[in-house]
């Protein structure tokens, strides 16, 4: 028997993973957990997911961030791994969640002002922007605040809000 989806049905939400996806997402999982234990092999597994990613994209060697096979620095591994990311998933809406799993992981805002262009320095607002965590996410609509009372507003608007009501 045949089955087919309602008019209604017709808009679900699919995520597709490339392979590339993957791989660099074990990539930047191996160099994790190798920076935490210390473990050598785990950051040189990870660094062959990469090379394997740049191999067959045919990405420039002038990109390569990774001079010295044998000594993989966990840091530059990483800043290796987000940057071939930004490179592999151009226009594709991944990067953001990249910058957020950085901020997540060093609790810092601004961890993520290296891996976002030029060189941002002195009283820029993306800057102060930037240095408070709350400021990176959405306001939660009021819609859902009010069909959900279990959600609260994102500290970083509730002043906002509070004053243009007044």
């Amino acid at each position: 028997m045949d089955t087919f989806r309602t008019t209604g049905m017709s808009f679900s939400n699919w995520i597709f993973y490339r392979l590339a996806d993957v791989k660099l997402m074990k990539a930047e999982a191996l160099c994790q957990v190798g920076k935490v234990n210390d473990d050598k092999d785990m950051l040189t597994e990870s660094l062959n997911l990469v090379k394997e990613i740049r191999l067959r994209s045919t990405a420039p060697e002038t990109t390569n961030e990774i001079a010295n096979d044998s000594l993989i620095n966990p840091a530059e591994l990483e800043r290796f791994i987000l940057l071939e990311r930004a490179r592999e998933f151009a226009h594709e809406g991944k990067r953001w969640f990249d910058l957020m799993r950085i901020v997540k992981r060093t609790q810092d805002a601004t961890s993520i002002l290296k891996y976002i262009g030029p060189k941002l320095t002195g009283d820029n607002l993306q800057i102060k922007k930037m240095s408070v965590i709350d400021a990176l996410y959405m306001p939660v609509h009021q819609s859902q605040i009010d069909i959900n009372p279990n959600l609260t507003q994102n500290p970083f608007y509730e002043d906002a809000e509070s004053s243009s009501s007044n």
